[in-house]
């Protein structure tokens, strides 16, 4: 699958970035209509973040992927509860070795990008979560940290999955 070009992910950023509350809640009731389970998926997982500024920075940032997955210009079916959670099992799978501290979540990012097969996109989200050498993002709380990575990748995954069914898996 063709990933998604940087430019198109800063497009995105950017028009997310510019939305009135309004319109941002307008683009949320869109895909909530669109992918209701999914949407509920997202609602219990920014739930579960105590930091509100974070809870915030997910919603945004879950609007700028969901943004960039129409790049491929396919109305995906509505997810399932079903697809929800096999992916969910898949995702738990890269992640099981975090709680032993085995694996930071850098290195987590780093291999998921093997798995989806969008480097600019994983970049991106690289660059929300940890920062850069300079200016690293500080969490108020691992868990919460671990609940935004989480929501956030699991969207990717999903989203991921339902376009590779459409347009094939062919490599970056």
């Amino acid at each position: 699958m063709k990933q998604i070009p940087k430019d198109r992910i800063e497009m995105a950023e950017d028009f997310i970035n510019h939305l009135s509350k309004d319109k941002m809640i307008e683009h949320v009731l869109d895909f909530n209509d669109e992918q209701p389970k999914l949407m509920q998926m997202m609602y219990y997982a920014s739930n579960s973040i105590k930091e509100k500024s974070l809870r915030k920075r997910c919603h945004a940032l879950s609007l700028i992927i969901i943004r960039c997955y129409k790049y491929y210009g396919i109305k995906i079916p509505s997810i399932t509860a079903d697809i929800i959670i096999i992916t969910k099992e898949q995702y738990d799978k890269f992640t099981a070795l975090i709680p032993t501290h085995k694996r930071t979540y850098l290195e987590l990012f780093e291999d998921f990008k093997t798995l989806i097969k969008q480097d600019n996109l994983m970049d991106y989200i690289i660059l929300k979560f940890e920062g850069t050498i300079d200016k690293p993002v500080y969490y108020e709380s691992d868990n919460d940290k671990k609940h935004a990575v989480d929501e956030m990748l699991i969207i990717m995954l999903c989203l991921n999955n339902e376009i590779k069914k459409h347009v094939g898996d062919e490599g970056n």
